[in-house]
């Protein structure tokens, strides 16, 4: 999700994926409430944390006010919304995490930077091989004036996401995220983040 720019030519760039009849790609939204963030950062509720110690949103309760995870029914398994989003997949699905804010990046922006599969003991970490990240150009279809009925325009925008294909099967995941908020201003980093939702794979 990020803010159209002015018209030119598209650049497509990011993972080209080939998946076999049976797999698909499971999109996960996620949204920062960054005022939010903002304002516990600025009355010292949390602290902003560093890139290789990102802050620790806490879960369930805690983390849910600040992080909201959905995808579609029927992969949503639990907690559709909310920052322990469960999701149900098959081995051989790519995830893809996209993230935003409620402001659409318009005030202050958030990326996700990093990410760990390997957090309950035991857990084999082939289950997830490896993520990619990549700033990845579309185009957007918009009316070119402030009539909503008017002509269509096709204009670039830019959405920074992460992907990975499930490997294993039989098992759950607790998995952890990492992002980074942004002042769009200044381009001040205001802080790391990280959160832990869920992944199961049935089969």
């Amino acid at each position: 999700m990020g803010r159209a720019n002015a018209e030119k030519p598209l650049n497509r760039v990011g993972p080209i994926l080939i998946f076999s009849k049976m797999s698909q790609v499971v999109n996960v939204l996620i949204v920062v409430d960054a005022d939010n963030l903002v304002s516990k950062l600025e009355d010292g509720t949390i602290k902003k944390g560093t890139q290789s110690s990102p802050t620790n949103l806490g879960s369930y309760g805690t983390s849910d006010n600040f992080i909201y995870m959905v995808a579609k029914n029927g992969v949503a398994a639990n907690n559709q919304a909310k920052s322990e989003l469960t999701i149900d997949v098959r081995s051989g699905d790519t995830i893809v995490w996209n993230m935003t804010t409620f402001g659409n990046m318009s005030t202050t922006s958030a990326f996700l930077y990093n990410s760990d599969f390997n957090l309950t003991s035991g857990q084999p970490p082939i289950a997830i091989p490896g993520v990619t990240y990549a700033n990845q150009v579309i185009g957007v279809r918009l009316p070119s004036t402030n009539n909503p009925t008017g002509q269509l325009g096709q204009y670039v925008n830019h959405q920074y996401v992460a992907s990975s294909q499930v490997n294993n099967i039989a098992q759950t995941i607790q998995y952890s995220m990492s992002f980074e908020l942004v002042d769009e201003a200044s381009g001040d980093i205001l802080g790391y983040f990280r959160w832990d939702p869920f992944i199961v794979i049935p089969f």
